[in-house]
C-alpha cells in the first residue's frame, strides 16, 4: 500500500505529495580527508519541504555544498552535525 504512494526522487528533482512540494537537493562531502563517508557520485540527497508557502531545509549528510549555499528562500534548516562524517556546528552555521 505504501510503495504505491512512493515515489524516488534523484538529485535535482522536485514532487509534490499531499500538497507539500518536494525538492531532492544534492548531499555529499566536500572536504578532502571526508570524501570516502558521502561521496558525491552515490547520489544522497536532502530535502527542501514547501508547505503552506514555509520553505523547510532537511540537509541529510552533507557539508556546505555549493548547492546547499544557493538555497533561496529558506524559512527553518535542519542541518546535520556530527564528526567526521559530516559538520561541526561552526561549518553548519556559516554554510546556512
Amino acid at each position: 500500500a505504501l510503495q504505491a504512494r512512493s515515489e524516488i526522487l534523484a538529485s535535482g528533482q522536485t514532487a509534490e505529495k499531499m500538497g507539500v512540494g518536494i525538492e531532492a537537493i544534492p548531499s555529499y562531502n566536500i572536504t578532502e580527508d571526508r570524501l570516502n563517508f558521502h561521496p558525491i557520485d552515490r547520489g544522497d540527497i536532502g530535502f527542501v519541504l514547501t508547505i503552506d508557502g514555509l520553505r523547510v531545509y532537511i540537509s541529510g549528510d552533507t557539508e556546505g555544498t555549493p548547492e546547499m549555499r544557493g538555497l533561496k528562500d529558506i524559512d527553518l534548516a535542519f542541518v546535520c552535525m556530527n564528526l567526521p562524517f559530516t559538520m561541526a556546528a561552526e561549518q553548519a552555521a556559516d554554510a546556512v
